[in-house]
Order: structure tokens, then sequence, then C-alpha cells
């Protein structure tokens, strides 16, 4: 059923005819899918001699609805080694005693709860990268019904770039005269048409991104220079740490997928606040100066 959705859906578009499309497919998949989900297929959902770990985090304000995003990744056609949910200590003090049952009760079918710091978006990928480093990683984002092939496709599209970074949907970063990034709201957010691979696109969380094994470095997980330097953009940490160590990204498609959002769960998404609080630009700004990037090639 929601392969079926997902084929309707189209891809990615300024058209406000498209984007009406798309957003009545996602409020038929918000109906149907925690329905399937609750009736049907109750299989483990990983594989233990698999070298993939899928890593996410969330928050109190959409823990209440991650079991379903939980759901399609425990139901994968190329199942992983591990699915790790990243919860902040902070915001869970009784940790799985203030969970909610729906979701507690798909660790027996593969997920593993897993407490620490809160560093916000960062914990999607910093605490599993310290374990699992040798593994290919791929993170998730906690509001997104997945479709059963979205493992299995980032997995082919790294078996022809195994070096880069491979993804669903990206930003071709603007540059100006200087070759130094335009600012973030003046880039380009569909990307339809451009593939890569490319040190020009910067992958972005919502619709899954795989890193190769042994991609992330002692400085890509220091907690204290990320603080510093952006502690709130995740995707422009890690594109400026790509650029650094020749990673370029690839997407599985020349096209942006669209993606089934949970509903209620956008209230209080950090890309609002990153976009209109000029977060990202500063964040950029902070980590050209501090490694000295001159040009920004390709």
């Amino acid at each position: 059923m929601l392969k079926f959705l997902y084929l309707l859906a189209r891809p990615e578009s300024n058209k406000i005819f498209i984007k009406l499309i798309n957003k009545i497919i996602a409020k038929i998949a918000n109906l149907i899918m925690p329905i399937v989900y609750k009736c049907f297929n109750k299989e483990l959902g990983i594989q233990d001699d698999n070298n993939v770990v899928v890593s996410l985090t969330s928050y109190p304000d959409r823990i209440n609805k991650i079991w379903i995003t939980i759901e399609s990744l425990l139901r994968q056609s190329s199942k992983p080694k591990k699915i790790i949910l990243w919860l902040a200590e902070s915001q869970f003090p009784e940790k799985t005693k203030s969970l909610p049952k729906d979701l507690l009760k798909l660790q027996k079918r593969g997920l593993t709860i897993k407490f620490c710091e809160d560093i916000k978006s960062f914990k999607k990928f910093i605490y599993t990268a310290k374990i699992y480093n040798n593994y290919i990683i791929i993170t998730a984002d906690d509001d997104v019904i997945y479709p059963n092939d979205w493992i299995e496709k980032l997995l082919k599209e790294h078996v022809v770039n195994p070096n880069c970074v491979c993804c669903y949907r990206a930003h071709p970063i603007r540059l100006n005269d200087n070759m130094r990034p335009k600012k973030y709201k003046d880039w380009d957010f569909t990307s339809n048409g451009v593939k890569g691979p490319s040190h020009l696109l910067i992958a972005t969380g919502v619709g899954g991104i795989l890193y190769p094994p042994n991609f992330f470095t002692k400085e890509m997980l220091d907690i204290n220079l990320i603080q510093k330097l952006c502690p709130l953009a995740d995707d422009i940490w890690l594109k400026v740490m790509e650029l650094i160590n020749d990673y370029k990204v690839v997407k599985v498609d020349d096209r942006c997928k669209h993606w089934f959002l949970i509903n209620s769960t956008q209230k209080k998404a950090l890309y609002k606040r990153n976009l209109y609080k000029n977060m990202n630009d500063e964040a950029i700004n902070n980590l050209i100066e501090y490694y000295d990037i001159e040009r920004w090639e390709n």
C-alpha cells in the first residue's frame, strides 16, 4: 500500500498543484499506514549479519508518533543490523518509563533505545558513529513514513558511488562571484535534474542519508567544537566536513522525492528556526572562517 502511494506522489516542486496532490496523498498515508502497521507483519526488523546501522533521534513533542517512523524502518526489504533511537536523558529523565507503549513494544522486533546528552539534532549520528564507524550508517528523521525499499535504494547507490555520501534529497549550494556560498535562502531547494556526485550538493536529513564505512573522523564527532561553531546546524556541519575530507554527495535519483510527513510533527521543526533566524548562514560563516576555506570548488 505505501509503495503504491509513493508511486502516486510527484517529485518535489514549487508548483501549487503538485504540492496539493502530494499533501492529499500524504494524508491518505497517515490514515492508512498506522492501521496497516498495527494489524499486519510483525516480523523481526533487523538482521545481525548485515553491515548497516540506522540511527535517528527524537524529542518529547514527537515521541507519541515516532512509532510510525520506526515501523516503516522495521519493514525494510534490506534489513539493517541495528535501528538505534537516541533520546536526551534530560528530556526523558524517567527513561523508558516515560515512553509510549507503541514505541516500547518495537524493541522486541529490533529497535534499540539509548539515552544520551542533549546535543540537539547531532544526537542522530554522533553517538552511533562513535560505536559503529566501521559500518554503513544511515540517518533517518523521526517524522517520515519511509517506503520499504528506502534502505535498498540507498545501498544500490552506495555500490555505484562507494566513496560518496548518498541521499534522496539535497540542495545545490549557490555560490557568489568569489566562489563562496550565497545566503542560505538563495539556494535552490528542489535540485530537480541534479544528481551528483558533487561538492555543491548538501544532503538534507528528511529523506535519509547514507555515510560510507569509516566516514566519521574524530574531528567530525568533536561535540565541543560543534557547540562552538554550529550547535543547531548538523547538515551544515557535515557538509563542511565532507568538503574538507573530499567526500562528494550523490542522490539516488535526479529528482527530489516527496516524503510523507507524519501529521502534527512540524510545529517546532528545527529547519524553520534555522531558516528564519539565519542560523544556517551563521554556521556557514563560522566554519568557513575557522577552516579558512577560500573557495568552494565542485
